[in-house]
């Protein structure tokens, strides 16, 4: 594939995912769909138990960099998660061969 197709393929992969989390869920009719409170909180600890299943690494000392960000994380979670105030639309599998191109639009 040429550079510049890939470019464009790029440009609008990335237009379109930012044109989904910037969807406001309740005027499109999804607000009371899904757990809009501890988003990152609950993300963190999916992320982390990933990383512990992936890796076989229950022991912090295996990999302390690894849990020292899982810890960080914990601690850094913004204020507003726990509201739900600031629920956005979030695609869990966001890639290239996740979407479909149109070779003209």
């Amino acid at each position: 594939m040429a550079p510049e197709s890939r470019r464009a393929i790029y440009r609008d992969t990335a237009k379109t995912l930012a044109s989904l989390h910037s969807a406001n869920v309740d005027s499109v009719g999804l607000g009371n769909y899904g757990r809009r409170n501890d988003y990152c909180k609950r993300q963190i600890e999916r992320w982390a138990k990933q990383y512990v299943s992936s890796t076989n690494e229950g022991n912090p000392a295996s990999n302390p960099k690894m849990f020292a960000l899982i810890d960080w994380l914990r601690h850094h979670i913004p204020s507003e998660d726990s509201s739900g105030a600031t629920a956005g639309l979030v695609h869990g599998d966001f890639r290239i061969d996740n979407l479909v191109f149109h070779p003209t639009e």
